[in-house]
């Protein structure tokens, strides 16, 4: 197993937990520029649609020097899709590779997406299994033309590099002028090369059961593909956001992982340090 930053994180482990439609680009950007959260995650990003040619998807992967160790997450169900998108979040320079199997959304759920993997255990673990396979073909120096992505896709990533590359360091003097201008959008960056690739972790986001608690079971399941890390809100699909977070189920599957690699995060009701 590649644990790669989460083995430098320091404990306790207090992150920035990603959620559709709240942490894009800014608000990452201040959380990270005023509390610095010990690792930060973006809003996930459908792969299949990424991998399609839907390069508008991509702005979801903007992200600041600032925010690191950044992770980008990504959903969906098809394999190669996961394979393809995952070799670009190489590309994009990001620190890990996040696969969200908790999104409680119907639209995501009813299409085996986020959450709904929990009722498909096998697809699961392949999907963790090619997306660290994708991290290791990047790393052994797979150019994204030879893994097959589409022309399209392919200059609208290298264009993002370049474009983050060339522009200059924001000013951190008026946070004001940073959003005004969008400049803080646009991190300066390196573009990738082959001899600056580097392996990247892959970890897994996700809910103690669809319609019913079976935490310990799909815990177990999991671990067999060996993700980096866990992150675990206390509540099934069928309670979205309602109710308590279920902090015993996630004290279980604490237990579960003792012993192995893998670290686990709770996430769901935390209001305090």
């Amino acid at each position: 197993m590649f644990r790669g930053f989460w083995d430098k994180l320091q404990k306790p482990i207090i992150g920035l937990a990603p959620m559709d439609g709240v942490t894009d680009a800014a608000y990452r950007y201040m959380v990270a520029s005023s509390s610095k959260p010990a690792v930060i995650i973006t809003e996930f990003t459908n792969v299949e649609g990424l991998s399609r040619g839907a390069v508008s998807m991509l702005e979801a992967f903007i992200y600041n020097e600032v925010e690191r160790p950044v992770v980008a997450q990504i959903y969906g169900v098809e394999l190669d899709s996961f394979y393809k998108v995952a070799l670009m979040v190489c590309e994009l320079g990001f620190d890990g590779i996040d696969i969200n199997m908790g999104c409680p959304a119907n639209k995501v759920a009813r299409r085996g997406s986020g959450a709904g993997l929990i009722r498909t255990p096998e697809l699961a673990k392949e999907i963790i299994r090619t997306v660290q396979k994708a991290a290791q073909d990047w790393a052994n120096g797979i150019t994204l033309e030879e893994a097959g992505l589409r022309p399209k896709v392919i200059k609208a990533v290298k264009a993002q590099c370049h474009s983050e590359a060339k522009t200059k360091n924001p000013p951190h003097d008026s946070v004001m002028s940073d959003l005004v201008t969008g400049e803080i959008l646009r991190p300066p960056r390196r573009t990738q090369n082959d001899s600056e690739r580097r392996l990247l972790p892959g970890s897994v986001k996700t809910r103690i059961g669809f319609d019913a608690i079976v935490t310990e079971e799909w815990i177990k399941h999991l671990l067999e593909a060996e993700p980096a890390n866990i992150s675990l809100h206390g509540r099934t699909l069928k309670q979205m956001y309602t109710g308590q977070a279920n902090w015993e189920e996630i004290g279980k599957a604490a237990q579960i992982c003792k012993g192995t690699k893998t670290t686990l995060l709770g996430n769901g009701d935390i209001k305090t340090l």
